[in-house]
Formats: C-alpha cells, sequence, structure tokens
C-alpha cells in the first residue's frame, strides 16, 4: 500500500498529506521531496480530487506557479486545465485568486511544447482582456 493511501485511510485530510508529503519525508540526501511527489501523491491519495483542488494544495504548500505547472503537465493534465486550475482554483490567503500573468507564468514554464499564439488563445480563453498592441492584462 503506498504511503498516501495509508495517510487517507488513517483519517488524514488531503491537506495534511500535502504537508506531510513535503515537509515530512527527508530522501537519503537531506532534501526534501519535490512538487511533483505532492502531486503524485495527492492525485493518488483515493480522495475524489479535481485539478483545480490540486492547484490550490499546491500553492498552500508554496509551490510557485511554474512548480504548479510542471507538476500538472507530469500528470497528464492539459494546457486548458492548467490554465483553468491557475486561475479559478487558486485562492491566497486574502480570499484572491491568481491573474493572467501567474497563468501564464505557469503554462509557460509547464513543459507543454506550444508558441505564444497558443498562449495568447489560452490567456483570452480565462478570460484575460487586450490591453494594446497584442498584451494582455
Amino acid at each position: 500500500m503506498s504511503l498516501n493511501i495509508n495517510l487517507k485511510n488513517r483519517g488524514f485530510d488531503l491537506p495534511t498529506i500535502a504537508n506531510s508529503v513535503k515537509s515530512g519525508i527527508t530522501k537519503s540526501d537531506g532534501t526534501n521531496l519535490n512538487y511533483t511527489d505532492v502531486a503524485i501523491a495527492l492525485w493518488n491519495s483515493g480522495y475524489s480530487i479535481d485539478a483545480r483542488k490540486l492547484a490550490d494544495l499546491l500553492w498552500d504548500q508554496s509551490a510557485d506557479q511554474k512548480q504548479i505547472g510542471q507538476a500538472m503537465k507530469y500528470l497528464g493534465l492539459s494546457l486548458e486545465t492548467i490554465a483553468d486550475s491557475v486561475k479559478r482554483g487558486i485562492t491566497n490567503t486574502d480570499g484572491t485568486g491568481l491573474n493572467d500573468i501567474d497563468v501564464a507564468i505557469a503554462l509557460w514554464n509547464s513543459g507543454h511544447s506550444f508558441n505564444a499564439r497558443k498562449l495568447a488563445d489560452l490567456l483570452w480563453d480565462e478570460g484575460a482582456k487586450p490591453l494594446h498592441r497584442g498584451l494582455f492584462t
């Protein structure tokens, strides 16, 4: 039985599993696991979890936009799903969400292969508006 399922079966919730995997496990070289490891543990925890919740849990563990994009791509999630999850899934402690620049950072650094036209299309789909000369707000 994997660690993440074992933690779920012992009654631990998703935030506790995320924290335990990120900060509680120390590898033999003295480092902790990375955010992709946390994403894998959460995704395969046995809990019903969607991509928005996954992004928010990673953010709460101090993953940045780039790390969230990379972890979600590793799990096989599409650019559209990453964009939606970063824009609509992540909530800061003050209740605000992330902005279009945060979405662009997550997408561009996810490891998916795409060009600037696709990035503009994805941002448009997430509600970004043209400012001028092809720039987005």
